[in-house]
């Protein structure tokens, strides 16, 4: 067993711990104090996983005195909603402690606009399904009682017995206070445990002014705190707190006596419960503010299918591994019985019918193949200057590292090789500064060098790459194929040659069907030695291959990549079945997620883990992990059987690199991101999916992650002490930021900006002028989704408001902001001042010409003058490669597009649809001046913009008819009062007077403003004939 005073010590000696206190002849994460293993351990001990003896699993069903163990042992607990079989089974497999069956299923399944229709035989049906889940571990299953199933005492217990027998649920729950008394009353005579619901009663919640925080202020809080009380006492079992202040959701738990699960209710509940499509981002446009997406499967949902469909489309599906054989002894028979030739079934199957779908084959010949390699870290610019040094290639070599780049180009690249035991070669390789990427004299072998955002290839004018190959850090691959994007034409090929598993999945979806995909694993020894320079330790096998899930790829394709890679001294191989490249794949993964961990935590060469007994047992866990995750992966047969084989192979690697220095620990020397998230985060990932143990890996991978962390707090220590930023290339960038930082300079953001600028990032930027809500969040998220980097400004622009308007009582809270940002994991918050961004009396301002003319501009003639003016100066400080903006403010977007345009403004602008509250009514910071009378009114602007959206569907295209059925809907609303109606150019915002073929091609945009009370309101949508969608 591995002792703790052997390698434990040592393994936080590099982290700066200074002592242990255990002494335990233990794995790794029972010793390691703070990063212990985050291993899955039930509250309710193993009694899910062995009978008494340790035998086989039994069955545990969770039940109410589970529910009040953990509440009196202040565990919090989880639940969450399912509707179906599907959600049921990943709530049982995740093992929540409970299940809601809810009246949600009327919104999220069948798209109802509240939960009111849903009925009891909806409600039976559902459970029914819900509760078919077969499992060793069965949640505590609650089923809601539906609005129209408990109006009486005689109803509630009918319809609660029948939820249960028919349902097979074990409790039911239903909403209010003193006014279900009876009903609750006469359910527990029955015997059936019930539920409560106070503060947001969905069921009930026109009563209460819409689906809107409730008991924000003292009497209706009283109010709320009473109802729970009282359902307590009468003999609840728990209650649901929904939409409360947080405040007021813990003063109730600590006060009444049963659990309470809180949705929208802050983190003092004794629970939670979320609504499942919520959390798996099934609806990507709106997220409730109380909700958290933990994935974004509908996103996934979609893609999945519009892939399916270009692929039928294309007849890239089904191909011939999709379908079933016949032999053709009976095949013949058949067609000798329907006396129907093949032959058209014979033209159908041959290779050449692929030509018209799509798929690539470019194995002829050629001169002067142009390829890129992308990523210039050891193995990158050992691939790039190895080909460029055989003169038969045109040879770029794309990367972000700035210091390496211009040696490169200075003086060449230096390629130093290992021929025997202490003898090494040297080849300068030398490098063109031309980025023109025109086909060189291939006789000179030319290695050109650049960065990505440096060089833009256009395919139109023939500067296309033939081969790509990526190989970046894993965390770069998205990045890295969004860079492949630029340079490929539809007869390239992309090859990854990466370490860990997945790159070739998100490449594809990075680039879609842009080129074709070829994988394989090289095992070559690399070392970076310095700028310029790379060492090449140590030769080994190359194999390339296409994966199950790659489309067709000729043997051409693959046949070409061989032979480039053959002539650059690459010994390569073609796998013959996807089975033999994934086999390949694994063995490396087996030695990566071994040699390269260990050897960083210990700061170690290679050849000292050779023999060593201290990490023998590290390593045969690791081993140990690594096939039990692999065997779980069912249809794959590994070549390897056991745990001493791996490990023969992975120390016979270590052997044959015994003087190398590990990409991993090397990455760490450079504080820069390592790979584990790659090697052994995917095995964590992978164990956790197919619930094997993965408890060691789980460990390592928190250690190499807090080294990683520790060297980049050192580094940022050291460089600020000599008063400078050191971090040059994207990777360093990126793991220097992995928390929000408040920058409230111009000149410190400009220092940022230049950073941003020679790392080739893809910056995203949202301007805000704080107050923020959902709809900036989803600015937010859009910018993270598509950029490196995310940056949001927080200024409340004096230059936008007149003197008689709200500048100085416009709602700022920036802790509130900051604390929202930090959760979305944003990059950057620029906060400027006031005198800073705007001086009292600037002598220069922008002038949008004709703004006033335009029906916003006409109300506040002076508005878009100041919006260009700030946001111009925005660009200028952040510099973003892309900007997100609102659909709710239409002029404003379409102001700030003909900014970019007129002025040449180096971004482009991405305008995310409108996000709006449940009762349609746009978010935005000025609903807070609303009362609940008014609130209640304000959605009259967008119901009155949908029955013009239905007028125009319907075949409208009289201006005037579109703008009389908005004004009649607006004028049934005695508090609403009538600004403009305009219907507009979508792109210029010019009023228009007929619906022209062109206009409902490029969007009609029709927007309303009013007020109710004091509040100015706007909306708007966009039409297009539905050709055009």
């Amino acid at each position: 067993m591995l002792k703790v005073d052997v390698l434990g010590r040592k393994l936080l000696g590099r982290l700066n711990y200074h002592s242990l206190s255990c002494k335990a002849s233990v794995g790794v994460s029972s010793y390691i104090p703070g990063l212990r293993c985050k291993q899955r351990r039930s509250f309710y001990g193993d009694s899910a996983n062995k009978d008494k003896n340790g035998g086989s699993p039994v069955h545990l069903k969770i039940t109410i005195r589970d529910i009040e163990s953990k509440y009196h042992n202040k565990t919090p607990i989880v639940m969450v909603t399912a509707y179906d079989i599907l959600t049921s089974r990943c709530a049982h497999i995740a093992e929540v402690d409970t299940i809601l069956i809810g009246d949600s299923l009327g919104m999220v399944i069948y798209g109802d606009p509240g939960t009111n229709r849903v009925t009891i035989e909806d409600m039976i049906r559902h459970s029914r399904a819900v509760t078919n889940v077969k499992h060793r571990f069965t949640p505590f299953i609650i089923g809601d009682l539906p609005f129209s199933a408990y109006l009486t005492p005689k109803d509630a217990v009918y319809n609660a017995a029948r939820l249960v027998s028919e349902g097979n649920v074990d409790a039911v729950k239903l909403e209010g206070g003193r006014r279900v008394e009876p009903m609750v009353r006469a359910i527990l005579r029955a015997g059936i445990p019930v539920m409560g619901h106070v503060g947001l009663t969905p069921q009930t919640a026109a009563s209460l002014g819409g689906m809107k925080l409730q008991g924000n202020t003292a009497e209706p809080a009283v109010e709320i705190f009473e109802s729970a009380k009282f359902l307590a006492d009468l003999g609840c079992f728990s209650v649901v707190l929904e939409a409360i202040p947080h405040k007021v959701a813990t003063h109730i738990t600590q006060n009444i006596s049963v659990p309470t699960i809180g949705i929208g209710a802050g983190p003092g509940c004794s629970g939670q419960v979320q609504v499942f499509h919520d959390i798996a981002g099934m609806f990507h446009k709106f997220v409730p503010k109380f909700a958290k997406r933990y994935a974004l499967v509908g996103r996934q949902l979609e893609a999945a299918v519009e892939s399916y469909r270009d692929e039928v489309t294309s007849g890239a599906f089904p191909m011939k591994h999709n379908s079933f054989a016949i032999s053709q002894i009976q095949f013949q028979k058949y067609l000798k019985l329907t006396g129907i030739s093949d032959t058209s079934i014979s033209q159908s199957e041959s290779p050449s019918s692929n030509a018209s779908s799509g798929h690539v084959d470019i194995g002829k010949e050629r001169k002067n193949l142009k390829i890129s390699v992308i990523g210039a870290g050891a193995m990158g610019s050992l691939v790039a200057g190895k080909l460029a040094s055989q003169g038969k290639y045109d040879v770029t070599l794309i990367s972000s590292w700035e210091h390496h780049v211009k040696t490169i180009n200075q003086s060449g690249l230096m390629i130093r090789t290992l021929v025997e035991d202490g003898i090494v070669e040297g080849n300068l390789v030398k490098a063109s500064v031309d980025k023109s990427f025109q086909a060189t004299d291939a006789n000179e072998g030319v290695l050109r060098v650049t960065s990505p955002f440096q060089t833009l290839f256009k395919p139109e004018k023939g500067a296309v790459a033939d081969v790509v190959f990526i190989l970046t850090k894993g965390h770069s691959t998205r990045s890295a194929a969004r860079t492949a994007a630029t340079i490929v034409g539809p007869n390239s090929l992309v090859v990854t040659l990466q370490n860990g598993m997945g790159h070739a999945g998100r490449i594809r979806e990075e680039m879609g069907e842009m080129a074709t995909i070829v994988e394989g694993t090289i095992s070559h020894g690399a070392l970076l030695e310095g700028p310029g320079t790379v060492f090449h330790s140590g030769k080994g096998a190359t194999i390339i291959g296409c994966s199950e899930s790659s489309r067709f790829v000729s043997p051409g394709a693959t046949q070409l990549v061989s032979e480039v890679l053959n002539n650059a001294g690459f010994d390569t191989v073609i796998a013959d079945s996807p089975a033999i490249l994934m086999n390949s794949q694994w063995l490396k993964l087996a030695v990566n997620s071994i040699i390269n961990p260990l050897t960083a935590i210990l700061g170690v060469k290679n050849g000292y883990l050779i023999g060593n007994p201290n990490i023998q047992d590290l390593s045969t866990r690791l081993g140990q992990e690594f096939l039990a995750v692999l065997r779980a992966r069912n249809g794959f047969q590994f070549s390897v059987d056991d745990v001493e084989g791996v490990l023969q192979i992975v120390f016979d690697v270590a052997n044959k690199t015994k003087m190398n220095t590990s990409s991993m620990l090397s990455d760490l020397n450079r504080c820069v991101q390592t790979e584990i998230d790659y090697l052994n985060g995917f095995l964590v990932r992978e164990g956790k999916r197919l619930k094997v143990p993965v408890a060691c890996n789980e460990t390592i991978t928190g250690i190499v992650k807090a080294m990683e962390n520790f060297q980049r707090l050192k580094m940022k220590s050291e460089s600020e002490s000599k008063g400078r930023h050191q971090i040059g290339d994207q990777e360093e960038l990126l793991a220097a930021n992995k928390q929000t930082m408040l920058v409230k300079s111009i000149p410190e953001f400009r220092s940022v900006a230049r950073r941003f600028a020679t790392s080739g990032l893809r910056v995203g930027f949202v301007p805000t002028m704080g107050g923020l809500h959902e709809g900036h969040l989803q600015l937010v998220r859009e910018s993270k989704r598509r950029c490196d980097v995310t940056v949001v400004s927080v200024f409340v622009n004096p230059l936008q408001f007149a003197p008689h308007e709200d500048f100085n009582s416009y709602p700022r809270d920036l802790t509130r902001d900051f604390e929202l940002l930090q959760a979305e994991e944003v990059d950057f918050i620029f906060t400027p001042e006031a005198s800073e961004l705007v001086p009292s009396d600037p002598e220069v301002t922008l002038l949008v010409k004709g703004s006033e003319n335009k029906p916003e501009g006409a109300s506040r003639p002076h508005f878009f003058h100041g919006v260009a003016t700030i946001v111009l100066k925005l660009f200028n400080i952040v510099k973003p490669t892309v900007s997100f903006f609102g659909q709710k403010d239409a002029q404003q977007c379409a102001t700030v597009k003909q900014l970019v345009q007129s002025l040449n403004v180096d971004t482009e602008v991405v305008v995310c649809d409108t996000v709006r509250e449940s009762d349609g009514l746009a978010m935005s910071t000025r609903n807070n001046y609303l009362n609940a009378e008014e609130r209640k009114a304000a959605p009259v602007i967008y119901k009155a913009l949908l029955a013009a959206e239905n007028l125009f569907n319907q075949g409208q295209r009289d201006v005037a008819a579109l703008r009389k059925v908005i004004e009649h809907h607006l004028s049934l609303e005695p508090m609403f009062e009538l600004l403009y109606v305009a219907i507009s150019d979508n792109f210029s915002m010019d009023e228009i007077s007929e619906l022209a073929p062109s206009l409902e091609r490029d969007g009609v945009c029709i927007s309303v403003a009013g007020k109710i009370g004091k509040t100015r309101l706007i909306d708007n949508i966009v039409l297009r004939s539905s050709k055009q969608r």
